[in-house]
C-alpha cells in the first residue's frame, strides 16, 4: 500500500512539475500579455493553430524561422524571445 502512495504522489509531482513548466512558457505568457488566443495568434503570424499549441506545450523544438515569426507577430525581439525560448526549453522537466 505504501509504494502505491509513494508511485501515486511521485505522478502527482511530476505532472505539477510540467504543467508549471508549461505555464511559464514565454510564448504564452507574451500571447496573453496581448490578448491573443492561440487561434489569433497563427492567424497573425500565418501559421496553424496546431504548431502555435505544440510550440507552447513544448512538444518539439520550433525551427527558428517559426520562433522568428512568432516573435515578430508578437512585436518583439526575436534575438531575445529565442533566447527566452531555448531557455525555457532547455528546463523541461525529465
Amino acid at each position: 500500500m505504501a509504494s502505491t502512495t509513494i508511485d501515486t504522489t511521485q505522478q502527482e509531482f511530476e505532472q505539477r512539475s510540467r504543467d508549471h513548466w508549461r505555464a511559464t512558457c514565454p510564448l504564452r505568457q507574451l500571447r496573453r500579455a496581448h490578448g491573443m488566443s492561440q487561434a489569433s495568434l497563427a492567424c497573425v503570424a500565418g501559421l496553424s493553430v496546431g504548431t502555435v499549441e505544440s510550440a507552447e506545450l513544448g512538444r518539439r523544438r520550433p525551427r527558428l524561422d517559426t520562433v522568428a515569426t512568432l516573435a515578430k507577430a508578437l512585436g518583439v525581439d526575436v534575438g531575445e524571445f529565442a533566447s527566452l525560448w531555448v531557455n525555457w526549453l532547455d528546463r523541461r522537466p525529465q
